[in-house]
């Protein structure tokens, strides 16, 4: 996901979500989102509902697909 579809998920979505966009190979990267996501759940005093992760290129699979064909 790039950060223009992230930022037009959050537009969509409105007050209750939020956008980071992560290096995965950077840990400082991923260290900002963490501390990203804790001050926006302190701020909106909103739960944490979900993580949606998207790094990485492959297949579409179900993770406990029982095809295995990942």
């Amino acid at each position: 996901m790039n950060s223009s579809i992230g930022d037009k998920l959050v537009s969509d979505l409105g007050s209750r979500a939020t956008f980071f966009e992560v290096d995965v190979t950077n840990s400082d990267s991923i260290a900002a989102a963490v501390k990203g996501t804790i001050d926006w759940t302190s701020e909106t005093s909103a739960p944490l509902g979900g993580v949606l992760a998207g790094a990485g290129v492959g297949n579409p699979a179900k993770v406990n697909s029982p095809s295995r064909n990942f």
